[in-house]
């Protein structure tokens, strides 16, 4: 009876002292572990649109300010969605000390960009847009039912806002609005209006301008030429005629003043 309890003693010791270097050692292997893992790495998150662009569109015409891209998506801590107005594209980066790198997004070689303490981006772009200042992204609010919204800032920076029609300069009752997000209200039947930034209707106009598409309750499609005076608050908008022989692209005639639209 004393041999039975003295081996049940004798075992219980021995499951304590397994116990115990057991868990020494998980907890020496945890120390290791910790010392040897690498610093957690905190990419950059948000949707971001050129602001350098943005601040500079109105006063000159389509293509006029050199740029590298719209639009930037960061949703990965490794990888971006890239929008330069014609098409999509996805491109690795990585931190670099204080800084991030674009890796190869051009023939150039790799980008270096900064995130702000503001959560705007700089993009030292200069190499490939041969200007002396890099462009700045501002973070905007993501849209969850357009992947892209760079179209939603040029509209509020360009034309955005209510207008009152004048005949002859004079002021009518006609109320006209242009809305962030590409619709028109009170401009004849159309419903809704498309500003070319990039593409094919860049420079189709003989004389280089800014032109905007408008879209009817039909689905008649309608090009316009237009006109920005910031100062005085108007907006000229201008029929144009396309060339005589069909064969040619681009090249649309400027031709008569169809809306004169005021700010009041």
């Amino acid at each position: 009876m004393v041999k039975y309890k003295f081996s049940i003693t004798k075992m219980n010791i021995r499951t304590a002292l397994f116990q115990f270097v057991l868990f020494a050692s998980m907890l020496f292997s945890s120390c290791i572990n910790r010392e040897k893992k690498p610093e957690s790495f905190q990419g950059v998150r948000g949707d971001y649109v050129n602001n350098t662009v943005l601040k500079k569109i109105a006063d000159t015409v389509p293509g006029g300010v050199p740029h590298f891209c719209f639009e930037m998506h960061f949703f990965c801590t490794d990888s971006v969605d890239i929008d330069d107005g014609i098409s999509e594209y996805k491109f690795a980066y990585k931190k670099q000390g204080s800084n991030f790198v674009l890796l190869k997004p051009t023939w150039k070689g790799d980008m270096l960009f900064t995130l702000n303490p503001d959560s705007s981006i700089t993009m030292m772009d200069t190499a490939w847009t041969g200007i002396a200042a890099s462009s700045e992204f501002k973070k905007v609010p993501e849209n969850k039912e357009h992947k892209w919204v760079f179209d939603y800032y040029l509209n509020e920076q360009m034309i955005a806002g209510e207008y009152f029609l004048y005949k002859d300069d004079k002021p009518t009752q006609q109320k006209i609005i242009f809305t962030t997000d590409g619709r028109v209200i009170g401009l004849e039947n159309f419903v809704s209006y498309y500003i070319c930034y990039s593409g094919d209707c860049v420079g189709e106009t003989t004389t280089p301008s800014n032109t905007i598409d408008f879209t009817s309750s039909s689905k008649t499609q309608t090009s316009f030429a237009f006109k920005i005076d910031k100062k005085n608050k108007i907006l000229n908008i201008y029929s144009l005629e396309a060339p005589k022989e069909k064969d040619i692209k681009g090249e649309l005639i400027i031709k008569d003043k169809i809306f004169d639209l005021r700010i009041k």
